[in-house]
């Protein structure tokens, strides 16, 4: 009978791995190529590259979803903290357009700048709806729960990719193990599976060409077993 338990077991773990894999593929790759521009910058730091990321965006039609631009302001106004002389880069922004002007907008609110306000009432004339979702949104990124929609989850990938602070980091993998729980008791329909298996599926595609997500994830396996483990161990393949 023990036996049997851990054929299951084993039959479940390695379902799970292919799940893993298969959402990578399908889910990550897309994600990878409209965040290539902030992987540059995260390796280089090449701040005169900053407003042809914007126009690269813009130019490419990714700014046409809200997700995307979220996390282009999430990277934005990490990089107007860590680097606050980068501000002139961005605003007035590099090009205009209505995809553009909410991304600098939500940037300078999640940046938490002085003015702030008078950026947004400038760059959003006559979106007041807009304006006041931001305004009534949290401040920094670490206030917004990671868990609430894959949405969210890219944008701490933004703000990552600026300076590589675990800050950022440590709540996607949580949200990974957290996965790892909800896929190895079959709770698929808990709160947080949808963002989890996102931040599986990323971390899946990103490890492997980071070193720092690398150790950070090394960090965290030697710290825990069972399924989580299993996943961890997967996704440093």
């Amino acid at each position: 009978m023990k036996g049997f338990v851990r054929c299951c077991c084993i039959v479940m773990l390695l379902l799970a791995w292919t799940g893993l894999a298969r959402a990578a593929l399908s889910v990550s790759k897309p994600m990878a190529a409209y965040a290539r521009d902030m992987e540059y910058f995260y390796v280089e730091k090449r701040q005169e590259a900053l407003p042809g990321i914007v126009r690269s965006f813009d130019a490419a039609g990714v700014l046409r979803d809200a997700g995307k631009r979220m996390m282009l302001a999430a990277f934005i106004a990490e990089v107007m903290v860590q680097y606050p002389g980068t501000r002139t880069r961005f605003y007035p922004p590099p090009v205009r357009s209505q995809q553009v002007d909410a991304v600098i907008a939500w940037a300078a609110h999640l940046a938490q700048l002085s003015d702030a306000e008078a950026v947004s009432r400038n760059l959003l004339e006559g979106r007041d709806a807009l304006r006041r979702q931001i305004a009534s949104s949290p401040a920094p990124l670490t206030k917004w729960n990671i868990l609430s929609e894959p949405t969210v989850l890219h944008m701490f990938w933004g703000a990552y990719f600026v300076g590589a602070d675990n800050r950022y980091l440590d709540p996607i993998i949580e949200a990974c193990l957290r996965f790892a729980d909800l896929t190895a008791s079959g709770r698929r329909n808990d709160p947080g599976f949808e963002a989890g298996r996102e931040a599986a599926a990323t971390l899946f595609d990103f490890a492997p060409r980071h070193k720092k997500v690398q150790e950070r994830l090394r960090h965290f396996l030697e710290r825990t077993s069972g399924a989580r483990a299993e996943t961890l161990q997967t996704i440093l393949r």
